[in-house]
């Protein structure tokens, strides 16, 4: 380590303790990682608790941390992010690379030097690199700036806007590299009904409207003017730079095919929906022509009893008049 004490499987065995506990951010690194065993000096086993078939590439992104200085410095645990905790390990470091930190102003200025006991200090790939100072700057104006004067002597992610000025200035030069990252549109298909927007069924979980979503979006548009070439469409959830990637997966339809298929798919919902609302026409029609039917024979019941009432009525009335003559004549 750059404090001069050995790397040794002790180190990795607390590192991977310290990486598995709950307030660790890195924990995704040891995913179906239950604990670490030392075999010796030199050899640890890890433990799963479950199949990981990419665990030798999650464990690029886990940091190792000298059992020693963090025992030293009472950094045994990670940091507390969520309570805001502010620990000796979150403003120094004991690594074992290349370089150290000899100075740390966050958001101001990190100073690092040269590590003259690196393992690896004669690889000819390490370069000539004997101090690096980086300063932060959020304006791209002013990191455009610091570069053009000679202030800054790298810049990392230029603005896409500058990358033609910068390549075309014969003081600088413009190395370009893949990310392996995607940017992607994510349906949460998972809930019978949306959180936000309008109740009723989830539309996304119907692959139709998936599909036309898709097809109203124009990928070549969005890497042409959004970012100015610098990016390329791709039918894979992997990126080509990461392990897993296969070339035969990353296929996308071209925007025509895919809107043409969506005007299909809307063609035929319409065609269903007409078929639907001729159905419930001469359903609603039927039913309409039942209750009438219903209602008029209803009426005609009604008629005749009100019919039979008055006949009645009538009846007793000359039955009462022939009775008041019979008296009157007596």
């Amino acid at each position: 380590f750059h404090d001069g004490s050995p790397f040794t499987a002790d180190d990795v065995v607390f590192s991977v303790e310290r990486t598995l506990h709950p307030l660790s951010q890195l924990k995704f690194t040891l995913q179906g990682v239950e604990a670490a065993r030392k075999v010796d000096d030199l050899t640890v086993d890890l433990l799963m608790r479950e199949p990981n078939p990419v665990l030798l590439s999650h464990l690029f992104f886990m940091r190792i941390m000298s059992k020693s200085w963090a025992v030293r410095h009472g950094v045994t645990a990670p940091q507390n992010y969520k309570d805001n905790e502010d620990s000796f390990a979150s403003r120094n470091t004991n690594g074992t690379g290349p370089f150290m930190v000899v100075q740390r102003t966050p958001d101001v200025r990190t100073v690092l030097k040269e590590n003259p006991a690196w393992w690896n200090r004669n690889d000819p790939a390490r370069g000539n690199v004997t101090e690096v100072v980086w300063l932060p700057m959020q304006s791209n104006a002013t990191r455009m700036a610091a570069l053009m004067s000679g202030e800054a002597d790298f810049v990392v992610d230029p603005p896409v806007q500058d990358v033609g000025r910068l390549a075309g200035n014969p003081r600088t030069r413009v190395v370009q590299s893949a990310e392996a990252r995607i940017h992607y549109l994510g349906f949460d298909m998972g809930r019978d009904e949306l959180l936000y927007g309008s109740k009723g069924p989830n539309p996304f979980r119907d692959i139709r409207v998936r599909r036309a979503v898709a097809a109203a979006i124009d990928v070549n548009a969005i890497r042409d003017k959004v970012f100015r070439g610098f990016t390329q469409p791709i039918g894979s959830i992997i990126a080509p730079p990461v392990h897993g990637y296969v070339k035969e997966l990353d296929t996308r339809q071209p925007l025509a095919r895919r809107r043409e298929f969506a005007v299909r798919h809307a063609r035929n919902d319409a065609a269903d929906r007409g078929r639907m609302a001729r159905w419930q026409r001469r359903h609603h029609g039927a039913r309409r022509g039942a209750a009438r039917r219903e209602a008029s024979r209803r009426d005609e019941c009604g008629h005749r009893r009100a019919a039979r009432r008055d006949t009645g009525s009538r009846e007793r009335e000359g039955h009462d008049d022939r009775k008041a003559r019979l008296h009157r004549s007596q």
